[in-house]
């Protein structure tokens, strides 16, 4: 899987912030986190639902890492 995992959709009238991470190993699913946090970011939106598909993927401390650093750095940004 490659491209831009972040895409906005609509369910019921709520947007929802759906995060594609499937299917990578850990190389790319570190990149697909980055990519998709300064995407993020830059859409200057709040108060967002998130849904994130990891179906697939592997993962290792890495990646652990920058899940819980970006999650930290995105708070104000996702509905709890």
């Amino acid at each position: 899987m490659t491209g831009n995992p972040l895409k906005f959709i609509t369910h019921k009238g709520k947007e929802i912030l759906l995060i594609d991470y499937s299917h990578r190993e850990p190389e790319a699913l570190l990149a697909a986190i980055e990519e998709a946090h300064r995407a993020l970011l830059a859409s200057g939106k709040t108060g967002l639902l998130e849904l994130v598909d990891i179906t697939g993927s592997r993962g290792d401390g890495r990646v652990m890492d920058a899940l819980k650093r970006t999650a930290k750095e995105s708070r104000g940004l996702i509905k709890k």
